[in-house]
């Protein structure tokens, strides 16, 4: 999932993220998810989803400190 979250967000989105999460929470299937949101972020703003992804990408989880180095497009 590429760019988690980005953009407007409504309650639709989330219920759709979740369905999708969760299935592949639950069938144990591999996820990747990029987002500006960090994991404590994504806890706050849907705790369901948060912790399906922390618990299936612990371990595995990078978190980039948000600079303007860091994008690209601003060089």
């Amino acid at each position: 999932m590429d760019d988690l979250f980005k953009g407007k967000i409504n309650e639709t989105d989330i219920n759709i993220v979740f369905e999708i999460i969760n299935y592949r929470y639950i069938n144990y299937l591999p996820i990747i998810v990029s987002t500006e949101f960090t994991v404590e972020r994504l806890l706050c703003f849907d705790e369901g989803i948060g912790s399906r992804i922390y618990e299936m990408c612990k371990g595995y989880v990078v978190e980039i400190e948000k600079k303007k180095e860091n994008n690209y497009r601003l060089r």
